[in-house]
């Protein structure tokens, strides 16, 4: 089946994007990976030693009730769900993950609304309603705009 990266930074809109895209794909024998990234300015600093063991368990635990929150709106008991919590850049933690574990679909918010998916292969559930038109991008990765209210089919 599927495998969805759903990168979260524990907002409300983060959320939304992992339910939406549980509710596209179902849960039963997919598997969603959550991803969560974290940087901090002056850790570099030798002032601050052993500061990053305690800002990243912080950060594991904040995913923990993420996925807690997720399991309360979705019904993940037929799925696999894995996490990553990583220092750095969001984006090279998603493409990271992306590239090692294999991901089909990445799903996460912008910062006002759920609008889009990035998709590593066509889209197969345009016609479900889910979405309403699909681009390639420059980088060969499928691109899903999604009405506000999506409504499945």
């Amino acid at each position: 089946m599927a495998h969805l990266l759903l990168p979260t930074d524990f907002s409300d809109q983060s959320l939304k994007a992992a339910t939406l895209a549980i509710d596209l794909f179902g849960s039963k024998g997919n598997q969603f990976t959550l991803v969560h990234s974290y940087n901090a300015a002056g850790l570099a600093d030798p002032l601050v030693p052993g500061a990053l063991p305690d800002l990243h368990k912080i950060h594991s635990d904040g995913l923990e009730e993420f996925e807690q929150k997720l399991r309360s709106k979705c019904d993940l008991a037929s799925a696999k769900v894995n996490s990553i919590v990583a220092f750095g850049p969001l984006s090279g933690v998603i493409d990271d993950a992306a590239k090692e574990k294999d991901v089909d679909l990445v799903v996460m918010a912008s910062s006002r609304k759920v609008r889009f998916v990035l998709l590593r292969q066509q889209c197969n559930w345009c016609d479900a309603g889910g979405a309403h038109s699909c681009s390639r991008d420059p980088n060969g990765c499928y691109l899903a705009l999604l009405p506000e209210d999506p409504v499945r089919g």
